[in-house]
């Protein structure tokens, strides 16, 4: 495989709510039951593009569980206190 054509990718992914929207009222039962990975369903049934963002693992992250809101929380102060700073 030629790794220069491709990229490593993590969540978090966000999606304009029309396309997820539309993707999920477009994909099959089948896509229900094997297929959960948004960004191929968005892909596949909407006419949206992909834009890969380069981001700093620490300050971009998944909200799962409710512990991660805390730790959102405070990735925001921080961005607050920067902001009122300057």
């Amino acid at each position: 495989m030629d790794r220069t054509k491709h990229f490593a990718s993590e969540t978090p992914q966000a999606f304009r709510y029309q396309y997820i929207r539309d993707a999920y009222n477009k994909c099959s039962q089948d896509d229900y039951e094997f297929n959960t990975e948004c960004l191929d369903l968005v892909q596949r049934y909407t006419s949206s593009k992909v834009k890969l963002i380069e981001a700093n693992a620490s300050t971009y992250f998944k909200v799962t569980y409710k512990k991660d809101i805390y730790s959102a929380e405070g990735v925001l102060r921080g961005f607050t206190i920067a902001v009122n700073l300057i």
